[in-house]
């Protein structure tokens, strides 16, 4: 630009404002780098001469190392399949506990709080008795045709004896006379008092069975195996069969358990025949087909819950070891006897009797008295 006429030429050198020049733009910082900057002091020089110390010297600044997900790690197969099993078996539990509630909820209760019991025997012991609502003879009531007794040791597997129903006994406060009729003179009371006295073992539990239930729990499994040895057609009982293994129905099966006048054994002879139908009624419930049916197992608690009837004192709890103490017997875990007899046709007052083997039949109640 042209000097203007009169102006000095320092004027442009003093006074006129310089040509405005551009500002750097800021550069963004790093989040660090401003924390650094606002917050974080500056280190501090140590004096001359003297040596560098960790309080005097501020630390490298360290970067948090990078954590990687850790790989996730199967389970091991052994601890799959113990879980599944747990599962089951709780399952499993859960059935059985429901059915057995059922049942309970169902059953008949029976008063024999006024039995005169003894002292307490190791484990449990449970009296069951078969009754037989038949009506020959209206004014003879009920009558007990199976008596036996379940031994459940506190360990051991249970043992199943049974009492022939003939045999001579002392009854208390009524002399002596055939076991059974205890049962029509004072009930199950006074059956569980000439049990004991006559056994030395003190009666837990107690569970009747009425003999028309083996008819509604037979059909309600399907029918039960039952074998015999020869060929029968007894009258009396209605029991019609050949040699061998059968299945046999709710009637069929009934007549099985009573029939005893053309059995070689006689009243023997029928309580083994009993104790095969325990046990195999026992095998066909626990088959697959039927244990895990719940319609059969209903019809099966239904059944036993119309021919049972049990002592106020049972519950679940013992219901479930009498369960399970049949379990073990018809698995062949348990032990089937009957009192040692010394004579099967023993004549007192005019009638035939059984005489135990007193020596061994005393030897054999001490030794399940002992546990």
């Amino acid at each position: 630009m042209p000097d203007q006429p009169g102006v000095p030429d320092d004027y442009d050198r003093f006074f006129r404002d310089p040509p405005p020049q551009a500002k750097p733009k800021p550069q963004p910082q790093e989040p660090a780098a401003q924390y650094d900057k606002f917050f974080r002091s500056e280190p501090v020089a140590p004096p001359s001469g003297s040596r560098p110390t960790s309080a005097t010297v501020a630390p490298p600044p360290t970067q948090a190392p990078t954590r990687l997900p850790k790989p996730k790690r199967k389970k091991p197969l052994w601890r799959r399949i113990l879980r599944w099993l747990m599962l089951i078996l709780a399952v499993l539990l859960v059935y059985v506990l429901g059915l057995l509630v059922y049942l309970m909820t169902n059953i008949t209760k029976v008063d024999i709080s006024d039995a005169d019991q003894i002292g307490n025997t190791p484990g449990s012991v449970t009296l069951l008795v078969g009754v037989d609502e038949r009506t020959d003879d209206p004014s003879a009531g009920s009558r007990t045709d199976t008596i036996m007794l379940m031994v459940d040791p506190t360990w051991g597997p249970p043992t199943l004896i049974s009492i022939p129903r003939d045999s001579w006994v002392s009854i208390p406060g009524h002399g002596e006379g055939k076991i059974n009729s205890s049962f029509s003179i004072g009930g199950p009371s006074l059956l569980i008092e000439t049990v004991e006295q006559n056994t030395g073992l003190h009666v837990d539990h107690y569970l009747e069975v009425g003999f028309s239930g083996i008819v509604a729990l037979t059909d309600a499994v399907g029918g039960v195996e039952l074998c015999i040895d020869y060929d029968v057609n007894d009258p009396n009982s209605g029991l019609v069969m050949e040699a061998g293994c059968h299945i046999l129905d709710g009637s069929q099966a009934l007549a099985f358990c009573r029939m005893r006048y053309s059995d070689p054994k006689g009243d023997l002879g029928r309580i083994e025949r009993q104790q095969q139908w325990i046990e195999s009624f026992v095998k066909t419930v626990l088959q697959p087909r039927n244990f895990f049916n719940p319609f059969t197992m209903i019809d099966v608690m239904d059944a036993a819950a119309s021919a049972l009837a049990v002592d106020q004192d049972t519950g679940v709890f013992n219901m479930s070891r009498m369960a399970w103490g049949m379990v073990q017997i018809g698995r062949g875990k348990g032990q089937l006897t009957t009192v040692p007899v010394a004579d099967t046709s023993y004549w007192v007052d005019g009638q035939s009797a059984v005489l135990w083997d007193e020596d061994a039949a005393q030897q054999l109640f001490a030794s399940l008295g002992a546990g």
